[in-house]
């Protein structure tokens, strides 16, 4: 049974769809570094963009 998803950019992911996207790559496509390491730094700005719009929210 194959699985599939909506498909996305990278930049209009949320850190939880990179998360949930970066624990299936091994399944998915385990030699392809390049997009492991795609999705890991665009987990990282997500994470970071997330984190500071969660700050400015809280600061309003």
């Amino acid at each position: 049974m194959t699985l599939t998803w909506p498909m996305k950019p990278l930049g209009a992911m949320t850190a939880a769809e990179l998360l949930a996207a970066l624990e299936q790559l091994d399944a998915v496509a385990p030699e392809d570094e390049a997009l492991e390491a795609a999705v890991r730094a665009e987990l990282m700005r997500a994470m970071n963009t997330e984190r500071t719009e969660h700050a400015v929210g809280l600061q309003a």
